[in-house]
């Protein structure tokens, strides 16, 4: 009884966070992209973006153009632009849509693991899954982090299921939907999951017994992946590359995945082809998550022509991707043996986890303390925005045309106001771009060198952000 209490209470506290999250932070940079793309759909029928690509590959000003979505991310805009219709455009809307994905996953895990290893395992992990810090995280900015994990469960369920001979053609076909879902939040094709779940269900039908691999062959794996991955989408191989997988094995290996999920586990030492199964299945999703990561910073640090450590410095969120795997490895060490249960009182470990939940508390309440950023200036300045303003962003290269479309949601919601949002580098002479372009509205990030006259004056913002606005413009 001791025991529930104190994982009731963790919960409680975990809830805490993510209704807090929810309420202070503002929405994700990628959050702000795709609900562009949707209020776009729904103003015209077609999803794009109107300011032009998200990358600025090495330009010092961005050239607005039209980047239709090409039906990428159909899931999850059409989750976006069903609750957007219903509940209508707006931060606030967004907000709700990502605590009640959250919560919705949180009691995914708890209901698919009591059915699996009991109630109070299902509590234990549920409490340890509300307080992992990128499930909080992205239900403050609406990362897709929490729907994924919550997907990734519901297939891994459907695949012990057909393992167990419960239901067996309906649930491979539930996990088969599920994989499908998750591609398509992740825009990426849908199909490929028929060759990614081709070898598991055959696996899985006929009850092999495979072993999971060996730490130096798991090493291997994401070694050859991550070359393979960056190479198909760069043409190139340096070694930044090796850079960038040993900072994703040490910070995505070992903090996100070994600490911050299996850290405080005991009796490790059975076995069980249960246990094999589902921890070779997570080495493998590992090995594809690590080197599309490599791949992923290669791109941006090619694009913005930065060096390796300012790009993995910048992209340091990119490793929240391996959180879907907390579920399927706690299922893991619960399958090894039916003594094994989430405990903290009678752990042998209950000091050291203590101590963790205690720096995981202060993590979150840390992450919580957010400043009031783009997202915050367009709210602010959407009252003075008129139709057919033309707004000028300054800022460094890396983000900077995902900064700039958090305006768009604020200042021109329905897309019908002839509103167009410019970028350039600080560190380019910009000042022609306010004349060809018409610009109306100029944001700076930082105090750099303004070619503004005395036309402009300041607009008062309770944000680190510098705005200017033509005399006339207000």
């Amino acid at each position: 009884m001791e025991e529930r209490k104190v994982w009731i209470s963790i919960l409680f506290v975990g809830l805490l966070f993510h209704l807090s999250a929810a309420a202070v932070m503002p929405l994700g940079l990628d959050a702000h992209i795709h609900a562009n793309y949707v209020t776009d759909s729904m103003s015209d029928d077609e999803a794009s973006l109107d300011w032009g690509t998200v990358r600025t590959d090495g330009a010092n000003y961005s050239t607005p153009s039209t980047v239709e979505a090409d039906d990428k991310w159909a899931v999850w805009h059409t989750i976006i632009g069903v609750w957007l219709s219903i509940f209508g455009i707006s931060l606030m809307s967004l907000h709700m849509l990502s605590l009640v994905i959250s919560l919705s996953c949180l009691a995914a895990i708890y209901l698919l693991t009591s059915k699996l290893w009991g109630a109070n395992n299902a509590l234990a992990l549920t409490a340890i899954c509300s307080i992992y810090s990128p499930l909080v995280r992205a239900s403050g900015r609406l990362y897709q982090e929490n729907i994924v994990l919550m997907l990734a469960t519901l297939a891994v369920y459907g695949l012990l299921q057909t393992r167990r001979k419960q239901n067996s053609t309906w649930w491979l076909f539930a996990s088969f939907i599920s994989l499908m879902t998750i591609l398509s939040i992740k825009g990426i094709n849908p199909a490929y999951s028929i060759v990614l779940f081709f070898p598991v269900a055959y696996a899985v039908v006929n009850d092999l017994n495979i072993k999971p691999l060996k730490t130096p062959v798991l090493l291997a794996g994401c070694l050859l992946f991550s070359l393979l991955m960056t190479w198909l989408r760069t043409d190139s191989i340096t070694i930044d590359t090796i850079y960038f997988l040993l900072r994703s094995l040490f910070v995505g290996g070992l903090i996100y995945v070994a600490i911050g999920t299996l850290f405080f586990s005991s009796n490790n030492q059975e076995k069980s082809a249960e246990a094999d199964f589902l921890l070779l299945l997570s080495q493998l999703v590992f090995i594809a998550i690590t080197g599309y990561i490599v791949m992923l910073l290669e791109v941006e640090k090619i694009s913005l022509g930065i060096s390796a450590s300012l790009t993995a410095e910048q992209f340091s969120y990119i490793f929240r991707y391996l959180s879907v795997l907390i579920v399927p490895l706690w299922w893991s060490y619960l399958a090894r043996s039916k003594q094994n249960e989430i405990k903290l009182l009678d752990n042998p470990r209950r000091y050291a986890m203590v101590y963790a939940i205690i720096l995981i508390f202060l993590l979150n309440a840390t992450m919580l303390q957010t400043t009031r950023g783009m997202e915050y200036v367009g709210e602010e300045i959407a009252d003075s925005v008129e139709a057919g303003d033309n707004i000028l962003y300054i800022s460094e290269p890396y983000h900077a045309m995902h900064r700039l479309y958090t305006l768009q949601i604020s200042i021109d919601p329905a897309h019908d106001r002839d509103i167009t949002g410019y970028w350039a580098d600080y560190s380019y002479n910009w000042s022609h771009i306010v004349t060809d372009s018409q610009i109306d509205w100029v944001i700076f990030t930082d105090d750099w060198q303004s070619y503004l006259d005395d036309d402009w004056t300041e607009f008062d913002t309770d944000t680190d952000y510098i705005v200017y606005h033509r005399k006339s413009s207000v």
